[in-house]
């Protein structure tokens, strides 16, 4: 009681200060601008309540604000800063509390906004009830709803997904990942999907990038312009171009492919250089290495073909449709 006692008191004196005419006017109890300063003080070390903010220089400890600000801040809070309604500064640094939320143009330390955190440029730790919007961040960053920024750093975590320009590091959204680059981790409950990526991509329901260098996940597929790696997709993967690894539950494809390939029913191709399997494999091209399947189908054979019917469609007479084994070399 004794300490609701005070703070009420505490509060009553901010509010009846800060409504004087004077921009920077305040009881200040203490010497050389350090003690507690109740009102809009502009430089302040120790305890500082005031109503509204405006105007700051330097405040250092502890900073409550009751209500948004009055106009532009500016200036620099250096400790604890704690809003009813959402602290604000030019910068912000150490432990930032807002009730609504928090805005700033720099964030370092840990910000926690119960609705949300903002700002150009945001390091450490920022936790938003529904979410986190910044330009530039380096981190972990929470959001209830979702992350978004142009250029993001570290931990990302959208309750529903996470969006940026650029994705560096880890990033897990509800249903989705999105950004023009990622390099690390990206990991969406649905999906993920970006302009390129470098690392992994992991979606429940699928993976797409125009171009992919990496790994890649979909529980139903992963599709690239350009891909090399390693491609999983539960129903299928494709890609214009490929090299590397691809894995398709059901299918594999695409224009140009080298490396393995492997689905268990459709593996199909323009060009492909390495080692398929497939229930039919078909090559609109040239297929150069091992073909495995039920059924092979090339129109221009550099390999070997192994199945129950195998076509090789430049090779001459009866050879072009074999049982078992067919085999030309060029």
């Amino acid at each position: 009681m004794r300490r609701f006692t005070a703070f009420a008191a505490f509060a009553a004196l901010s509010l009846f200060f800060a409504d004087q005419a004077a921009a920077a006017s305040s009881l200040d109890i203490g010497v050389h601008k350090t003690g507690i300063s109740f009102g809009n003080s502009p430089r302040w070390t120790g305890i500082r309540i005031n109503a509204s903010d405006r105007d700051i220089e330097r405040i250092r400890g502890l900073n409550i604000t009751l209500w948004k600000p009055g106009r532009e801040v500016g200036g620099s809070v250096e400790g604890i800063s704690l809003g009813l309604v959402a602290p604000s500064a030019g910068s912000l640094s150490g432990v930032q509390i807002g009730l609504i939320g928090i805005a700033a143009d720099r964030m370092s330390g840990v910000s926690l906004g119960l609705i949300g955190a903002g700002g150009d440029h945001c390091s450490g730790i920022a936790v938003g009830g529904i979410g986190i919007g910044v330009d530039r961040a380096r981190g972990i960053l929470v959001g209830g709803i979702g992350v978004g920024g142009d250029d993001v750093s570290g931990i990302a975590i959208g309750g529903i997904g996470v969006g940026a320009e650029i994705l560096r590091g880890f990033a897990f959204g509800g249903l989705g990942v999105g950004a023009e680059d990622v390099h690390g981790i990206a990991i969406g409950g649905l999906g993920v999907g970006a302009e390129r990526i470098r690392g992994v991509a992991v979606g429940l329901l699928g993976a797409g990038a125009e171009e992919l260098r990496g790994f890649g996940v979909g529980g139903l597929g992963v599709g690239a312009e350009r891909a090399r790696g390693i491609l999983i997709g539960g129903v299928g993967t494709g890609a214009e171009l490929f090299r590397g690894l691809a894995i398709g539950g059901g299918a594999v494809g695409g224009e140009i492919g080298r490396g393995v390939a492997i689905a268990s029913l459709y593996n199909r191709w323009d060009v492909f250089s390495g080692f398929r399997v497939g229930a039919l494999c078909r090559t609109a091209g040239l297929s150069h290495g091992l073909t495995i399947g039920i059924v092979n189908v090339a129109t221009q054979l550099d390999g070997v073909q192994i199945g129950l019917l195998n076509y090789a469609g430049n090779n001459s007479g009866w050879t072009k449709l074999l049982p078992l084994v067919n085999v030309h070399r060029r």
